[in-house]
């Protein structure tokens, strides 16, 4: 008789709500289960564990990332769904009774190891339906450094403040989807991308008059960069089509993106 495979030996392959489920579960799982849930999720999630707003958050996005995992399980076709949404039950009344002062026990024990190989089995049968690929750790690093580095020194120059504003606010918004994306997957990424290019729909001309200015054409072009890096591996990973610079050359003419 084979053995089954146990929870923790368990490596989900490509991208998909339920697959980010697990993995983050599967790490709660090994945490020190006497520290407090506040503690715990804040250490999971890279978040201050004093600031109480930002693990609720956290811990709201956790909930939501259980929504879309259920969602996707349920959209499964000809599989006992009674079955398969057994874990999520689970799990939701884990989120119901923990509270941020309680130790993680009063979550974890919701996370034994029958809910989470059912959960593994679920993974499976999502992945063998999805066409999303991972978009590979050492690329989102190289993302990262990239926009870090063009916002230290944008935020030091001389742009003009409108674009200096636009730009700023939509690098952050790129890192905050890249440091999340074990949580949100591709879907921050691009809705990232989708408010940075309709941001420069949106302010078109007052755009095109910034970049009159001698340091604007330089820092846009890195920007645009960024842009396409992203949209070339969304677009790899099979979550969209490379729009980004294309749509960017067009509105501001194709020197601001060579």
């Amino acid at each position: 008789m084979t053995t089954p495979p146990t929870a923790d030996a368990f490596t989900p392959g490509g991208d998909s709500a339920t697959r980010r489920l697990f993995v983050v579960l599967a790490d709660a799982r090994k945490r020190n289960r006497s520290e407090a849930v506040r503690k715990v999720w804040a250490d999971i999630l890279d978040l201050p564990a004093r600031d109480t707003a930002a693990v609720l958050n956290g811990v709201a996005t956790l909930i939501r990332l259980t929504g879309d995992a259920k969602a996707e399980v349920q959209a499964l076709p000809h599989v006992d769904h009674a079955i398969y949404l057994k874990p999520f039950a689970s799990i939701e009344e884990g989120f119901a009774q923990a509270n941020l002062e309680t130790p993680f026990e009063s979550f974890a024990r919701f996370m034994d190891e029958p809910t989470m190989v059912a959960l593994q089995f679920c993974v499976d049968s999502v992945s063998r339906l999805s066409t999303m690929s991972l978009i590979p750790a050492d690329e989102l690093k190289q993302l990262h450094s990239e926009a870090s580095d063009l916002l230290e020194s944008l935020l030091k120059s001389s742009v003009p403040e409108e674009l200096r504003a636009l730009l700023a606010e939509h690098l952050h918004l790129f890192l905050s989807a890249i440091n999340s994306y074990r949580i949100t997957g591709a879907d921050g990424l691009e809705r990232a991308l989708q408010v940075a290019l309709g941001g420069f729909v949106v302010r078109n001309q007052t755009i095109k008059i910034a970049l009159e200015h001698p340091d604007s054409k330089s820092t846009v072009t890195s920007f645009f960069k960024i842009v396409e890096r992203l949209s070339t591996l969304l677009a790899a990973a099979g979550h969209m089509k490379e729009l980004g610079v294309p749509l960017l050359r067009k509105l501001l003419g194709p020197g601001f993106t060579e």
